[in-house]
């Protein structure tokens, strides 16, 4: 429970899992293509820069997407008058 908590307060419900999923491992592999990575300041520039392109995927294409959205997948627990069975 302090994870989750801690989690919304730092992302503000911000999703940007995915896009780190996504954009790490290009980045790691480019710098190690280019010889990087065998500092401790080479893995800090990997970590931001997996952040920020995971931060700009989730603003500028994930979010809008997910809005663009007009129904679930998966079904709701609607009880009631007008319910679909």
């Amino acid at each position: 429970m302090l994870f989750r908590s801690l989690a919304e307060r730092l992302l503000a419900r911000n999703d940007i899992s995915y896009g780190l999923y996504i954009y790490h491992i290009p980045i790691i592999n480019l710098m190690m293509y280019r010889g990087k990575m065998h500092q401790a300041s080479d893995v800090a520039i990997a970590v931001v820069a997996s952040l920020v392109l995971a931060a700009i995927s989730w603003f500028a294409l994930e979010r809008p997407a997910i809005r663009l959205k007009r129904r679930s997948i998966h079904a709701t627990a609607v009880t009631g008058p007008g319910a679909l069975p």
